[in-house]
């Protein structure tokens, strides 16, 4: 227990190892005396922070005996997705991708309405939560315990073709699509007319997906939900579009400051929280193993702070990603978390109801048997 609070008390107060950003700005501590200083806060949009990501494209069909729709999701991935992934891995991202069709799955609870203004379905913004429910219902789970990203592909039922998302003001959203804060992206991606594709033999259309819309839809999504910066349009500068699905240098440096800055103050915030629960808990034993964890946490982390003051932002996130990982495992570590929630004061509260009716019959018997010997022991002996 010493040991653990004399590492997170150094860590707390130690001014020579503060982190600082590559742009002179600290990165976060959080100790009494000064207040910390750190990046701004990451929009409550963008995904929690985590060293792995499973990202799932689904498309749904509701109506695959009518309209079924097909693409070569393996060669889109690599044409869009692949570069991208590689340059995450640079910084100590992992992200793994998958595909798949999910077929009689339409919109339950969420009925569009016909625009005649537009000549299409329309779909109202404050209608969005309840296809959100509806598709987040349906969708496959998958064993893995990384933050998972979903990105939807809904192709609409011939009854409700074209379907268009309106914006609040009555209008086409031109995307016609959505980002869902910390949870993935819709697109509604319209089949062709039938009069255009006829159907098979077997009364089906097939058609292509437009893969180049679905992929750079999802791309743009991907950006909004990462604390990766984008260029905003002003009066007079025009921003060309970019030639490829890769992150420019000052992105990628922006988003390993921000994971960075994330990473940083979340391991500070746990070890410091272990070291109040050490303090709290009288009878806690810190294993040799929890020890090791945390001197090796502190470790990796007054080594980020050094790198990131130099400006080394890929070594600053190779040791905040180990720091983060080790408080972790050791804040909650089995033996940590059986004294977290069994303390003294629920012992005295289980306890104390159990023994104390048992008692009090003892304690009777006794004073009853004092009495009985008082008695005797008083009582003239007869010669």
């Amino acid at each position: 227990a010493v040991t653990v609070a004399e590492v997170v008390r150094s860590m707390s107060l130690d001014e020579s190892h503060r982190g600082v950003a590559a742009d002179g700005s600290a990165l976060a501590t959080r100790t009494p005396q000064q207040p910390a200083k750190r990046f701004p806060a990451a929009a409550s949009h963008k995904v929690i922070t985590d060293e792995s990501y499973s990202l799932t494209i689904t498309v749904m069909l509701p109506q695959p005996h009518v309209t079924l729709a097909h693409w070569d999701s393996r060669a889109a991935v690599q044409a869009y997705l692949s570069p991208l992934l590689k340059q995450f891995e640079e910084v100590h991202m992992r992200v793994t991708v998958r595909c798949q069709h999910l077929y009689m799955t339409p919109l339950s609870g969420v009925k569009p309405v016909w625009d005649p203004e537009h000549q299409h379905y329309a779909l109202p913004h404050h209608h969005l939560p309840l296809a959100i429910n509806a598709i987040e219902a349906k969708l496959g789970s998958f064993v893995s315990t990384d933050a998972a990203l979903h990105f939807i592909v809904y192709v609409p039922s011939v009854d409700q073709t074209p379907l268009r998302i309106h914006t609040p003001q009555q209008e086409p959203l031109p995307s016609n699509s959505f980002v869902v804060p910390r949870w993935g992206g819709v697109m509604i991606h319209n089949p062709p007319n039938r009069s255009e594709v006829g159907p098979d033999e077997d009364g089906v259309t097939r058609f292509p997906l437009d893969e180049h819309a679905i992929m750079t839809t999802i791309l743009t999504q991907l950006h909004t939900l990462l604390p990766i910066p984008v260029l905003k349009a002003r009066p007079g500068v025009s921003i060309a579009a970019p030639t490829s699905p890769e992150l420019s240098q000052w992105q990628l440096d922006a988003l390993t400051r921000a994971r960075v800055t994330q990473y940083y103050d979340t391991t500070t915030t746990t070890l410091q929280s272990l070291h109040e629960l050490v303090g709290e808990i009288s009878n806690m034993v810190v294993s040799d193993e929890v020890g090791g964890w945390v001197w090796q946490s502190v470790e990796e982390w007054v080594a980020c702070g050094e790198a990131t003051q130099e400006g080394r932002l890929l070594e600053a996130s190779r040791y905040c990603t180990t720091a983060h990982a080790n408080a972790q495992a050791a804040f909650f570590h089995p033996s940590m978390l059986a004294l977290l929630y069994f303390p003294d004061n629920q012992k005295y509260a289980i306890y104390v109801p159990l023994f104390l009716p048992v008692s009090i019959p003892v304690l009777l018997s006794f004073k009853m048997l004092f009495s009985l010997a008082k008695s005797y022991l008083k009582k003239p002996k007869r010669d």
